[in-house]
């Protein structure tokens, strides 16, 4: 997609993809409205000069793309029980079975010059086993930048970092589709000062339908799709994804 080639050149994959585009699919509704009810043109010509004058503006709205999608994170991981790379490495986690985990800590403690602590050691101290495991996926995460060995490890990188700055970023979506909802609603006289007019639902243009479509179907899309579970759900496979490079490194 052009768009995409664009932006990415511009901003880079992980920029673009995990920050950008979240905070773009917010404004979506309002495109809706102004190209549905309003018929602006968002031509090809037109559309590349918006881009290049807005460059600062996108650049901008990654930024808080971030800033918002962190600020969850901090909250999700203590809701969590702590850090997925910190939760998958503990001997007290079933999810990887202990002769893998074994063979992952023996890996990173010959890296780290280190001891990895053993589940006595653990359920003794807690802390200081988490403080260990933080430094071991540290390592990882600075052996494993190289593209395209490990390009698996950096989409799901893209898909943890887009739904948590999405979600991040959900208050504010949400309230963007209702006001873009109410408006239309409002301005095709479906809704009016004396109360519902159900005949005005029935002389809708297309493009009212279109904007209302988009509206209403990313209402429910940021309320349905984009929870703490999906984001919990994409950490946790990047975390594994991330600690199985143990094995091809």
């Amino acid at each position: 997609m052009w768009i995409d080639n664009i932006l990415t050149r511009s901003f880079g994959a992980y920029e673009t993809r995990a920050r950008l585009y979240p905070a773009l699919l917010i404004s979506a509704p309002m495109f809706g409205v102004a190209v549905g009810e309003y018929g602006v043109s968002l031509d090809l010509k037109h559309g590349l000069f918006a881009l290049f004058v807005a460059f600062g503006g996108l650049y901008l709205i990654a930024n808080i793309a971030r800033e918002y999608g962190k600020r969850l994170e901090n909250q999700l991981y203590s809701k969590w029980g702590g850090i997925p790379t910190t939760q998958l490495q503990r001997h007290r986690d079933v999810t990887i079975e202990a002769p893998t985990k074994l063979r992952r800590h023996q890996f990173l403690s010959e890296k780290l010059n280190i001891p990895f602590p053993s589940s006595t050691e653990e359920e003794a101290n807690p802390n200081a086993a988490d403080t260990i495991y933080a430094a071991g996926t540290r390592w990882l995460l600075e052996h494993t930048r190289e593209r395209p060995k490990f390009e698996l490890l950096f989409n799901e990188n893209i898909a943890y970092g887009y739904r948590r700055n999405a979600v991040g970023m959900k208050p504010l979506a949400i309230a963007i589709c209702l006001g873009a909802t109410g408006w239309l609603i409002y301005s095709t006289g479906i809704i009016h000062a004396k109360g519902i007019n159900r005949l005005a639902a029935t002389h809708l243009t297309p493009g009212d339908i279109g904007s209302l479509t988009i509206s209403v179907g990313l209402l429910l899309t940021w309320l349905l799709f984009f929870t703490q579970r999906t984001v919990k759900t994409a950490a946790f496979s990047y975390a594994d994804m991330l600690l199985r490079a143990c094995e091809i490194l």
